[in-house]
C-alpha cells in the first residue's frame, strides 16, 4: 500500500514538475522577446516592464496542489465508477494524494502573504 502511494506520488510530482518548468520556460521566453522588442523600439519603457516582471508570483507550488487533489480526485471517482469502492488501500492512496495537495496548497498561499507582507514591509 505505501509503494503505491510513493509511485503515484512520484509520478505526480514529476507530472507537475514537467508541467511547470515547461510553463516557466516558455514563459521566459516570452518575457526576453518582449524586453528585447521594448529596448529595441522604446527604451523608456523597460522600467515599467521590469517592475512588472518583479510582481510575478514567486511561489508556484499551487499548480503541484492542484494536480495531485485532481489526482486524488479521479482515482476516487474512479474507484466510485467502477464498484471498487470498497477496497480500504486505494481510499488510503486517494487520501495521501488528496492531503499533499492540500498541503502544497497552504505551503504556496502561505509563502504568498509572507512575501506580499515582506515587499509591503519594505517600501
Amino acid at each position: 500500500m505505501l509503494e503505491e502511494l510513493l509511485v503515484l506520488v512520484v509520478v505526480f510530482g514529476t507530472c507537475v514538475l514537467l508541467v511547470d518548468q515547461i510553463r516557466r520556460l516558455i514563459a521566459h521566453v516570452s518575457l526576453n522577446r518582449t524586453l528585447r522588442e521594448a529596448l529595441k523600439q522604446a527604451p523608456e519603457h523597460v522600467p515599467a516592464l521590469l517592475d512588472k516582471v518583479e510582481q510575478r508570483p514567486l511561489f508556484p507550488l499551487a499548480l503541484g496542489g492542484w494536480v495531485f487533489l485532481a489526482g486524488a480526485a479521479a482515482i476516487g471517482g474512479l474507484m466510485l465508477v467502477y464498484g471498487e469502492a470498497d477496497e480500504s488501500e486505494l481510499w488510503t492512496v486517494c487520501a495521501g494524494l488528496g492531503f499533499i495537495g492540500v498541503v502544497l496548497l497552504a505551503w504556496s498561499r502561505y509563502n504568498a502573504r509572507r512575501t506580499s507582507a515582506l515587499v509591503d514591509s519594505m517600501d
